[in-house]
């Protein structure tokens, strides 16, 4: 009894290591894996009319669903900040398109989408309303030939004027 119980516990600890990407994941979809492993870097973050902050962290991601989607986890701190964000990044084959579902420790829950511009930039969009204005957060991720290195640019705009810049280097 003890060694079929421990037979089943293995094989279910092994299981997700066995499971092999889908044959029909599109090259789109595999574009994201250029965020698989985990990086390590500086953010900066200026909101307008604040001192900017400067945090150390890492982006760590992974494949799920057989392949047409990551899952990362990202965490910084610094200057008196700690963040966390989880990011279900995946392919949308009839638009074409990346979803980046974000949901983090400031309250926020969206979803950005875009498309890569070439393989190894990806360029997202959020809108939305806030008081009647529109919000508008923009991000490009630069993915070195590599793939050791991505950058982040971002902007965030409120009725037309830029509320938040952040920026993140990031090293594997």
């Amino acid at each position: 009894m003890k060694t079929l119980l421990l037979t089943a516990l293995i094989g279910l600890m092994s299981a997700p290591a066995l499971a092999k990407d889908s044959p029909d994941v599109p090259a789109g979809a595999k574009l994201l894996y250029s965020f698989i492993g985990k990086f390590k870097g500086t953010a900066t973050l200026a909101n307008a009319g604040q001192p900017t902050i400067v945090a150390k962290g890492f982006q760590r991601c992974e494949k799920v669903a057989r392949g047409w989607a990551i899952q990362c986890e990202a965490h910084f701190e610094g200057d008196g900040l700690i963040f966390d964000e989880a990011i279900m990044g995946g392919y949308d084959v009839p638009s074409q398109t990346i979803h980046w579902n974000v949901v983090n420790s400031f309250g926020q829950a969206y979803t950005l989408v875009g498309t890569f511009t070439n393989p190894d930039t990806l360029e997202l969009e959020y809108t939305a309303t806030v008081d009647g204005q529109p919000y508008v957060d923009q991000g490009t991720w630069t993915i070195s030939p590599n793939k050791k290195r991505i950058r982040l640019d971002q902007v965030i705009t409120l009725g037309g004027q830029v509320v938040t810049t952040i920026t993140a280097d990031l090293k594997k």
